[in-house]
């Protein structure tokens, strides 16, 4: 107890040693925070009058607990863990303490997830989507101050260009359409989406979170596609975005639509790159390099699900598109082709040792497939 400091500076975690900053404040209020709860008083509850811990003990530890917070309120470990002892005792406090948390952690998702979380396992659904509404309110607030911060002129027709959903708000709206979808059904959690989806801002991973909602819960896969599409108008240059829309119609088992999704997005990408060179822009490097990862997935895409014929087509196509017409292909090429069509799991046609070699002579050597792939 005498390492504690009560009412000490309030700073985030780190990585100091030093006794008496932030991390060494956690590790003495633990500690601390573990002895009161090991009840050295041997304090017993009154079972008959339904006590689940002795009074004495609850508030020995919440005491203990505000007073390491008062220095540790940056810390999301000590709120939930605080919150997590009151919640077998007192679920009121226990919210009580996640709201504290959301209030002194708010860019903090686990906090607000486990508020939802909360509430939610005892079947309140109004509360749970509450919590996350309430995120999504403030962030449509920000982002109409910022608006109006911008418009210095005051023109009725002004247009601000948001920048991207931030992380973790993004998180929150994707909790929050699969909140509705398990607490209040198909329609909620599309009405949930449909207020993601007109936000400031909105990214690929909201269409496609929502999309896969549809066919998981509904096997709908006529409502998912035109999810995706949805979102494709928007997205189709973000090669993620591309590569989870095929995945769900290979998935589907429609694997010629996944092959004419490829070539949508080659040629938008193709044409982007060509307006970028003629504009003689500065972010002609960039188009070019998102076209390539475009082609660079389509040939996978023939190596796995594809014929000789479709597969070498892809692949001059993708030379010509990345290299230009005329282009000769070398050993690099010749090799990472070859790699391409004959590797499957962690299997490569080749030893380490050539392929060391073929790694110092440009070849694009095959990543270990993902647990659970079929390359």
């Amino acid at each position: 107890h005498d390492q504690c400091i009560v009412g000490g500076l309030a700073g985030p975690p780190g990585t100091s040693k030093d006794e008496k900053s932030p991390d060494g404040q956690a590790r003495a209020w633990r500690a601390m925070i573990n002895w009161e709860r090991s009840n050295p008083q041997k304090l017993t509850p009154d079972a008959e009058a339904g006590e689940t811990a002795h009074p004495q003990l609850v508030t020995r530890v919440a005491l203990a607990y505000d007073q390491a917070l008062m220095s540790l309120w940056n810390f999301p470990d000590i709120w939930l863990e605080f919150a997590a002892w009151h919640e077998g005792n007192d679920h009121e406090e226990a919210k009580a303490v996640l709201q504290r948390a959301r209030e002194a952690l708010p860019g903090c998702p686990l906090v607000h997830f486990a508020a939802a979380d909360l509430v939610e396992a005892r079947g309140d659904a109004t509360a749970a989507s509450a919590v996350y509404e309430s995120v999504l309110d403030e962030y449509e607030v920000k982002c109409a101050a910022d608006a109006e911060a911008a418009n210095v002129d005051g023109a009725d027709d002004f247009k601000f260009d948001h920048p991207p959903m931030d992380d973790a708000t993004l998180l929150v709206s994707i909790e929050y359409m699969r909140c509705a979808r398990r607490m209040r059904g198909r329609d909620e959690a599309r009405k949930s989406f449909m207020r993601v989806r007109k936000a400031p801002g909105k990214r690929w991973e909201a269409f496609a979170a929502a999309a896969l909602l549809e066919w998981r819960y509904d096997k709908n896969d006529k409502v998912a596609r035109n999810v995706f599409e949805l979102g494709l108008k928007s997205f189709i240059s973000q090669p993620q975005y591309v590569a989870r829309y095929a995945e769900f119609l290979v998935g589907c088992n429609d694997v010629g639509n996944a092959r004419v999704l490829f070539e949508r997005a080659t040629a938008a990408a193709g044409e982007a790159t060509a307006a970028a060179a003629g504009l003689g822009g500065t972010d002609k490097a960039g188009k070019a390099s998102v076209e390539k990862v475009f082609w660079d997935m389509f040939v996978d895409f023939e190596h796995t699900h594809g014929t000789m014929d479709t597969m070498k087509g892809v692949e001059t196509r993708r030379r010509e598109a990345v290299a230009g017409p005329d282009a000769v292909d070398g050993a690099p090429e010749i090799i990472t082709a070859l790699l391409g069509r004959h590797s499957i799991f962690d299997l490569r046609p080749v030893s380490e040792e050539h392929m060391r070699h073929f790694a110092r002579i440009g070849v694009a050597v095959p990543e270990p497939a993902p647990a659970g792939s079929a390359r």
